[in-house]
């Protein structure tokens, strides 16, 4: 068995990804260790029972972040391979615990990075000579769409890169949609509603989608908007609501551990991201046949809709297209491409088994070649 040190910014949301990924694992192939540098843990209970959990809470200060590096310098040493499952802080420590003891590493980018620091998301300059100085000695830096790879090669120039793509569960995502849902007002919601689920930050371009639900209404279309998740931009985006007269058809009832079955009895679910790098939400929904219309943001959306095919692209910051295709959700036009997908498994190439078995390939032969050096 082969030991793996994950260091993770948190337990929350985003982590369902990993959570999915572990538990489909066969027990004899990886011994997991989750270090995760924040304390929420909103998803401690989707990981399977053999992944031991360590959680740091240091906090973001020069401090706190010396502290953290020395225990994950602890846990690195009794591992065979060390894995920065976010990218730029959590694998620059990941990275130097690694070198440190000796231990190859290998790092996951999940989002657009060249889009990050255009729009000023992260600082670009520091980070891009932190980039420079440790992703090149990374074992593997692993894209989890197309898009993602695309852009570490051409704009990072890495030479490590490998696209594995991310994996939607989709039989899980199915039964828990027919559990009762959390009554959070939203079950007497007059039909038809829209959905969106993300975290509430400037990524998502949810600024936009009030915009473009403001717009959909003025024009006589009748519906209600639910936006599912937690973040920073709350206070900006509630008080854009109450802006734009929005109290009593926009929803924003915070993170839900289950939203599928709000999400399956929707007209459409929307996402209006300014960048991505994998937009599972967007996959969920498609796996519970809602029909969807996205951005064609770097990178994502148009990999899983197939360019197209299996749901309704709009561009970037286009408040009027998303508003006409947020109507063409209303009235029934992604229908057929939500039933196209599901005919022709658009998410087939996202099957968490298949993503699980490249993935213990991938950490077998990381772990592999350090013991032939040795």
């Amino acid at each position: 068995m082969t030991r793996v040190l994950f260091v993770v910014p948190h337990l929350g949301g985003s982590m369902r990804l990993l959570a999915d990924l572990l538990r489909h694992l066969p027990d004899h192939t990886i011994v997991p260790t989750l270090l995760a540098l924040g304390e929420e843990a909103t998803l401690r209970d989707e990981f399977p029972p053999r992944a031991r959990v360590v959680t740091l809470g240091h906090g973001d200060g020069l401090s706190g972040r010396v502290k953290s590096l020395r225990a994950i310098l602890k846990e690195a040493r009794s591992a065979d391979v060390v894995v920065g499952w976010a990218e730029l802080t959590p694998t620059y420590l990941a990275a130097l615990a690694a070198f440190v003891a000796g231990k190859p590493v290998v790092g996951w980018v999940h989002t657009n990075l060249s889009r990050v620091f255009e729009l000023r998301q992260r600082p670009g300059t520091a980070h891009r000579v932190a980039m420079r100085a440790l992703y090149p000695r990374l074992a593997r830096t692993v894209g989890v769409s197309e898009g993602v790879a695309e852009d570490l090669r051409e704009r990072f120039h890495l030479g490590n890169v490998i696209y594995l793509p991310n994996c939607v569960d989709v039989e899980r995502i199915r039964r828990l949609a027919k559990e009762p849902s959390e009554d959070l007002g939203l079950r007497s919601l007059p039909n038809p509603v829209l959905v969106s689920a993300s975290a509430l930050h400037y990524q998502k371009g949810l600024d936009v989608l009030l915009r473009s639900h403001a717009l959909l209404l003025r024009g006589g279309r009748r519906h209600h908007l639910v936006i599912l998740g937690e973040g920073s931009a709350r206070a900006d985006l509630e008080a854009q609501r109450k802006a734009l007269a929005l109290e009593e058809t926009v929803h924003m009832p915070g993170f839900l551990k289950n939203p599928y079955p709000l999400i399956a009895r929707a007209a459409g679910f929307v996402l209006c991201s300014r960048f991505e790098g994998f937009a599972l939400a967007l996959a969920e929904a498609m796996a519970l046949g809602v029909p969807a219309a996205a951005t064609d943001c770097p990178s994502g959306p148009a990999e899983i809709l197939g360019g197209g095919r299996f749901g309704i692209l709009v561009p970037v910051d286009d408040e009027e297209g998303m508003s006409r295709a947020m109507g063409s959700l209303l009235d029934g036009k992604g229908a057929p491409l939500a039933e196209r997908a599901e005919r022709e498994g658009a998410l087939r190439r996202y099957n968490c088994r298949e993503a699980a078995a490249r993935f213990a390939a991938l950490i077998e032969g990381t772990a592999g070649v350090r013991r032939e050096a040795a």
